[in-house]
Parts: structure tokens; sequence; C-alpha cells
């Protein structure tokens, strides 16, 4: 039986020893290799958790549930190649530390941070409306969407 690796490194092949265009680490990056392109530079992404996978699933389902009702957003769970401009690097979710992190643009567009009420509730702006309990993050057995969504319907 197969067990799951924490932490552990999955790169098919050795990365750039120079710095590359983003069109070349499209080019050199296929679908054994896990990394990113940081200013030009490939950096190796550790293979996910087995929790790490069960919460952004749960999450990419409720993103999606939430879409689906309320706006006319695409979804997409990782792993997903997309270039940003520009973002702030960190763990936004350490399930070790039971700890989340929530980052907002202000009106000069600077993430400042933000974070759950009292009742650990974490409301986003985008999209309008959707909340998170980051409580249920916790659990050792994450809360169905379904009953995510009856919660929505009540609050």
């Amino acid at each position: 039986m197969a067990t799951v690796a924490e932490d552990s490194y999955v790169l098919a092949k050795p990365s750039p020893a120079e710095k590359v265009t983003y069109e070349q680490f499209l080019g050199w990056l296929d679908e054994n290799t896990f990394g990113e392109w940081v200013d030009g530079e490939v950096v190796p992404v550790s293979a996910a958790s087995a929790q790490h996978q069960d919460i952004s699933g749960f999450l990419a389902v409720l993103l999606r549930l939430y879409a689906e009702q309320h706006t006319s957003a695409l979804v997409l769970a990782a792993p997903f190649q997309m270039r940003l401009s520009h973002i702030r690097r960190g763990r936004m979710l350490d399930p070790e530390a039971k700890q989340t992190d929530f980052f907002v643009p202000d009106t000069e567009k600077r993430h400042q941070w933000a974070t759950p009420d009292a009742a650990g509730r974490y409301e986003s702006a985008a999209p309008p409306g959707f909340w998170l309990n980051v409580g249920w993050l916790w659990r050792p057995f994450l809360p169905p969407p379904r009953q995510v969504l009856k919660e929505w319907e009540t609050a």
C-alpha cells in the first residue's frame, strides 16, 4: 500500500541554474514537476499533505457551491498554472498552528492583514457575502458541504 509523504519535494528534473523567462518556465514545466516561477527563478514546491488536500478540496467545493448560487465566477482548484503580477508569499493556512492569515487589498491595492471575528468567522469581500468559520478547518473531519450551505442560508 502506498503512503502519503509529508513535506516531500517533487521535482522530476533539476531546476534551471540561471534565471528564465516565464515562457521558458512553461516549456520546462511538465505534469510530473511541481514548481513556481518567482522573479525568473524556478522554485521547487513540496507535494501537498493529505490534510492540505482535504482542506483545499473542502474550500474549493465551498467556493464552487457559493459561486454557482451567487456569482458567475469560475472556481479552479490546484494544480493550475497562472501568472500573478504581485503576490504576498507565505503560509496563509497553517493546520499545525491552527492559524489562518487573510490578506485584503486596501484602497491603494496594498495587502492588509484581516482577521476572523470573535466567533472565528471570516467574511470575504470577494466574493461578497461568502463567509467561513475558521474552526471548521481544524476539526478531525470537515463538515459536509451541504451542512455549510444550510448554515449560510440561515445566517
